[in-house]
């Protein structure tokens, strides 16, 4: 079995002021009132501080905090989605980033055809 270092006291008392995953592609559900529920995937990046008795991270708890949070993405769920991230990775700041594309429905300004764009 392999000794979980990051779980290691750190004695040389450096504090770590950023660390995360970026650039993993999660399938997630976007909110918003206006339109409800669309799935698209997210490029996401999230990252949190450390103390400085602490070693490192564990990166695979930002994806289970993904995961946790059933990939839902809106104005409601972003506070619970980085109180997690704290909580779990025992930081007192984290950031969460994601892009996507999000469809609306358009209307052609010379035929009023709808279609979907991003």
């Amino acid at each position: 079995m392999l000794e979980d270092v990051q779980n290691r006291r750190d004695d040389r008392e450096l504090p770590i002021d950023e660390v995360g995953i970026t650039g993993i592609r999660y399938p997630v559900a976007v909110w918003d009132r206006e339109h409800g529920k669309q799935d698209t995937i997210a490029e996401v990046s999230m990252s949190v501080d450390l103390p400085p008795e602490v070693k490192g991270a564990h990166l695979s708890r930002f994806v289970e905090v993904l995961h946790d949070c059933a990939g839902e993405l809106s104005p409601h769920t972003m506070p619970g989605i980085l109180q997690m991230l704290r909580q779990r990775l025992g930081s007192r700041r984290a950031r969460f980033d994601a892009e996507f594309p999000y469809f609306l429905h358009r209307s052609a300004p010379v035929t009023g055809s709808a279609a979907l764009m991003d």
